[in-house]
């Protein structure tokens, strides 16, 4: 893998998805968690996947999953929020957190980020 390479192809959406994580360390409502993960879209968008998958190997499928594992957690969320009964940051929204925090540190020392 070239890391230089694989870095400018996706190192801006990892940074930006370890913005999401260290925010969510912090802690964040569900509008600030929807916010960060639009400047992640953003982010995403703006990647050659087809170039991302020939130098980055399978770090670009792991920052992939790792924001589709927030967009499940908001997705979450917000059902959590329009029921009539919400315990917010339920299980399942901790293991989706905590899978795409394992991906994203993985990423960053591969990147050396």
């Amino acid at each position: 893998m070239d890391v230089e390479a694989c870095r400018e192809e996706i190192g801006e959406f990892v940074g930006v998805l370890g913005e999401v994580n260290s925010r969510l360390d912090v802690g964040l409502n569900v509008s600030e968690f929807g916010s960060f993960l639009g400047d992640a879209k953003v982010a995403y968008d703006d990647i050659d996947y087809s170039g991302a998958v020939e130098v980055c190997d399978d770090l670009a499928s792991d920052a992939e999953a790792a924001y589709n594992a927030y967009i499940t957690s908001l997705n979450d969320w917000q059902d959590c929020i329009s029921s009539s009964y919400c315990t917010p940051a339920t299980p399942k929204m901790q293991r989706n957190w905590s899978k795409a925090a394992g991906l994203i540190d993985d990423i960053e020392a591969a990147l050396s980020m």
